[in-house]
């Protein structure tokens, strides 16, 4: 049965950054990366029904400064719209 799993699954998903070189918002960032894990409130890409608000985890890493920690939470934020907004 075609899209059998709508509204029972695809309501996760991961995105991850990794910065091989680079800086946002002045903040040097080489070398570092940032994930974000989104539970969304029905499935992602279903055209009928709003995913939306989502509820995210952040994983930093740990090499991270205080500035670079809140510079990726920032970059991540911004390339992925709507999804990261609620960090729980």
């Amino acid at each position: 049965m075609a899209n059998g799993e709508l509204n029972l699954a695809g309501d996760q998903a991961i995105l991850a950054w990794r910065v091989n070189k680079g800086q946002y918002d002045g903040v040097a960032l080489d070398g570092l990366g940032v994930v974000g894990v989104v539970k969304a409130s029905a499935t992602l890409g279903d055209e009928y029904r709003n995913p939306y608000p989502t509820h995210a985890v952040m994983i930093v890493d740990a090499k991270a400064n205080e500035a670079q920690k809140k510079a990726l939470l920032r970059l991540a934020q911004a390339m992925s719209g709507e999804l990261l907004r609620n960090v729980v």
